[in-house]
């Protein structure tokens, strides 16, 4: 995965992601959450309803200015950064939303990107992370660079989980909750894992 090519998708015209968004807050109300890999924003109006504050990051430039365009005001804010290397603090949120973007890491930066998380994240602190499993529709697509993981044409990797993997990468929380989310699409089934974790 380049940084080039996440700045290309988003330079694009059209829409990068196209699906809904989350379908309701996985968080209590009065957080103050931080976002990861928050793309084009279209996960931030559920978060910032419910929300004390929502630090949104993303290492694509040209995503956050998608976001800073559609979002204002003093309970949002855009960081520009690598979830690998986070500039925070320890302790500085009492939320972290993942939601479809440790599929996009390898293998060795998925683990760097727990450890971030854990790090900035409260002592009893929530995460919420989703991912795609090894059940959807587009496992196997491109050219396979490690296990389960793929790179397609225009350079982004989708790596794709399962149940035990997901815990294993984050063995170091308390597991809250996971539902397999399956729906129907027009050439196959769409399969997720969706998860909360507690510190």
């Amino acid at each position: 995965m380049t940084l080039d090519a996440w700045e290309a998708e988003y330079a694009k015209s059209d829409p990068v992601w196209k699906g809904p968004p989350l379908y309701e807050n996985p968080f209590p109300p009065g957080l103050n959450i931080l976002e990861l890999g928050c793309g084009n924003g279209k996960n931030l109006p559920v978060l910032l309803k419910d929300a004390s504050s929502v630090t949104a990051v993303d290492f694509s430039h040209n995503a956050l200015q998608l976001c800073r365009e559609q979002f204002t005001g003093d309970n949002i804010s855009f960081i520009e950064a690598d979830v690998c290397d986070l500039p925070f603090e320890d302790e500085s949120f009492d939320a972290v939303c993942a939601i479809h973007i440790l599929e996009h890491l390898s293998e060795k930066n998925r683990i760097q990107a727990q450890n971030e998380i854990y790090r900035v994240l409260k002592s009893e602190g929530l995460l919420a992370v989703r991912v795609f499993s090894i059940d959807d529709m587009r496992f196997g697509k491109g050219t396979e660079i490690e296990k389960n993981t793929f790179a397609r044409g225009n350079g982004i990797y989708y790596h794709y989980f399962t149940n035990t993997e997901l815990e294993t990468l984050f063995s170091g929380f308390k597991l809250v909750n996971v539902t397999e989310i399956k729906s129907e699409k027009k050439y196959g089934v769409r399969s997720e894992i969706s998860t909360l974790f507690k510190k």
